[in-house]
């Protein structure tokens, strides 16, 4: 088996497929790889499907170094290697382009490309960037990339600042490429744009798509491998498939797509924001003089890229964030200047953007994190006395109602995938009977059962009178599921469309801005 030594110089890599060979890959009570196998190759672009906890990302974990296998290898061409770290998986020309950009603002794009190579001829203490500029624009020519090396990452869209990172592993020499969740934060038209650029590449390299939006999958995948529980249930290629074959692959059954009918039945105004402006954590104005208002028994889409507000807004709905100028009035009553407890008292729920950090506590248990909201209040403690058997009957409950897949109550939260961390959060938010759900990428990570078990509930409680303000970047959710979409660009709205009026093309173009 063939380690690589740190210090190896790089070689032009010219290896024709990688192969993952009877992989499995184990946690405490979790198989999350059962003797899985499946080989990338270049020419291809091989999408991996599987309801959440199926194990795509610890496979790809794998690959990339992150994880040992308990079993199994890695063939390269045939020879076994060993990949025991990134910077082994990036000098066997595996490279990773993460969900979310881990770039330097502050920097350029050349400086920040030159800040991940493992080792660049031609830099110089005085020179950091030595010849990175003409090679990415040597590489920018060929696949239409579209970069300029001198701009300020801080200037870039999602856009942009993704062909950055595809751009750092190509330039690290990378045969293979893992992509996950690569659209999540593109308009449709920067989706496209990435598609023809993964079109041109594909002559030139092996690419994996880890994503659950099943329309882009048949769109630009050769090759589909689904995975459940574990274990490969099919390889394909992409030939006269459709979504529901896709569906049936995944879960075992036709799922189909859950859309909003009828016309909403008002239940009066719940929450009033007006001329509403907030400051951002960098100490600059995110939310710039917004109004809008959320009536009982309504979805309120909110699209926009991310970084454009969102997050701000929805945390002075949720009051997590101050509001600098302007109201905020919930069912009659100005909350400015209250906090989120009292926002939550008001009857606002949250499903937080950043579930890990802000909708758990990861070291808790399940159940323990299911009853945050009232582990002081009875029925689950009285005179400071927690009634464990409720509890317990409590989360047994929930776990089965909202299909949390977890090996006991007892497991902590952190252990969980993160589609069924979200199945968590939203168990625990619904359950508290609120008047207004505030849900930010209620959807984000789920596989296409769990996404439409969420959508249910959330046309459920619509229907129920509940009021619903629904932050997605996925515009397909956004149209099914919106009575009215608010589109946000840099801090402020740029237009209301209602149902009538929702278009992909015309959403698009005013999530860029153009009203």
């Amino acid at each position: 088996m063939r380690a690589v030594q740190p210090g190896t110089a790089v070689q032009p890599i010219t290896h024709q497929q990688i192969t993952l060979s009877h992989i499995t890959k184990t946690f405490p009570g979790v198989i999350a790889n059962d003797d899985v196998t499946l080989t990338l190759r270049v020419g291809e672009v091989h999408a991996i499907l599987g309801e959440n906890g199926a194990g795509k990302t610890s496979l790809m974990n794998v690959l990339y170094g992150i994880y040992q296998p308990d079993r199994g290898e890695i063939l390269l061409d045939g020879q076994a290697v060993k990949i025991d770290t990134p910077r082994a998986a990036i000098r066997l020309g595996v490279g990773l382009v993460p969900q979310h950009p881990m770039l330097v603002r502050a920097h350029t794009v050349e400086e920040n490309i030159a800040l991940s190579q493992i080792h660049h001829k031609g830099a110089s203490f005085w020179n950091p960037v030595g010849n990175i500029r003409k090679r990415i624009l040597e590489l920018s020519e060929r696949y239409g990339l579209k970069v300029d090396p001198r701009a300020p990452v801080w200037q870039l869209s999602a856009g942009e600042q993704q062909r950055v990172e595809i751009l750092k592993v190509l330039l690290q020499g990378a045969r293979f490429l893992i992509l996950d969740e690569p659209t999540s934060v593109l308009t449709p038209q920067e989706v496209q744009e990435l598609f023809a650029v993964l079109r041109r590449m594909r002559q030139d390299h092996g690419m994996v798509i880890i994503t659950h939006k099943l329309d882009e999958v048949l769109d630009i995948s050769d090759q589909i491998t689904v995975l459940r529980k574990g274990k490969v249930t099919g390889s394909t290629p992409n030939q006269n498939l459709k979504k529901t074959d896709l569906a049936r692959m995944m879960i075992g059954e036709e799922l189909q797509e859950t859309r909003l009918t009828g016309q909403p039945h008002l239940k009066g105004e719940m929450v009033h924001l007006s001329d509403a402006w907030a400051m951002g954590d960098r100490g600059a104005p995110a939310l710039k003089g917004v109004t809008l208002t959320v009536q009982g028994g309504e979805i309120l889409g909110v699209a926009g890229v991310a970084g454009n507000g969102q997050l701000e807004l929805i945390e002075v709905l949720t009051g997590l964030r101050t509001l600098t100028k302007g109201q905020i009035v919930v069912k009659g009553k100005a909350m400015k200047g209250q906090g989120a407890e009292a926002f939550f008292q008001a009857g606002i729920a949250h499903v937080p953007e950043d579930r890990n950090h802000y909708g758990i506590v990861p070291n808790l248990s399940v159940e323990e994190n299911l009853i945050l909201r009232s582990m002081n209040q009875p029925p689950y403690s009285k005179s400071g006395l927690m009634d464990f058997a409720r509890i317990r009957e409590y989360a047994r409950q929930n776990i089965q109602k909202y299909d949390i897949r977890t090996p006991s109550a007892d497991t902590r939260a952190r252990l969980l995938s993160g589609g069924n961390v979200q199945k968590l959060i939203l168990a625990r938010e619904l359950e508290s009977n609120p008047d207004v759900l505030v849900a930010a990428h209620p959807t984000y990570g789920l596989d296409i059962g769990a996404t439409t078990q969420v959508h249910q509930l959330l046309l459920e409680k619509r229907a129920q009178g509940m009021g619903i303000v629904l932050v997605s970047e996925d515009l397909d959710e956004l149209m099914n599921l919106s009575d009215r979409i608010v589109v946000i660009f840099a801090g402020t709205f740029t237009g209301t469309l209602t149902r009538a009026e929702f278009q992909r093309e015309k959403l698009g173009l005013m999530m860029a801005g153009e009203a």
